[in-house]
């Protein structure tokens, strides 16, 4: 999961955060690797969690090691895009802007 997520961060590359035309990728429209990061994560949560996890013998204990295994992966998550967050050049004030808001996004959307 965490290979998966990490892969899809990697993208951050792939798009452009100088120039004029940030303001047309802000108008309404996400980054698309923080809408695949959403999905691989809902996708884990309702195919891993929902399905398996509550469906234990002893299920405080599972509960347990899944909320420790989950927090450890929301951080190497975060860690992960700030990371590369900080190497996407050029950053215009508007992708600066744009950049902080994806990043408000996945602590959502990780949380």
């Amino acid at each position: 999961m965490l290979g998966g997520l990490e892969s899809c961060i990697l993208q951050i590359h792939d798009q452009k955060f100088g120039g004029d035309g940030m303001n047309a990728v802000m108008d309404g429209h996400g980054s698309r690797y923080k809408e695949e990061i959403h999905k691989s994560i809902i996708h884990f949560t309702v195919n891993f969690f929902q399905n398996y996890c509550l469906h234990q013998i002893f299920l405080s204990l599972w509960e347990s090691i899944c909320a420790r295994l989950t927090r450890q992966m929301a951080a190497c998550v975060l860690t992960f895009f700030v990371q590369h967050a900080i190497l996407a050049r050029p950053l215009s004030e508007s992708g600066k802007l744009w950049l902080t808001w994806n990043m408000a996004e996945l602590e959502l959307v990780v949380g």
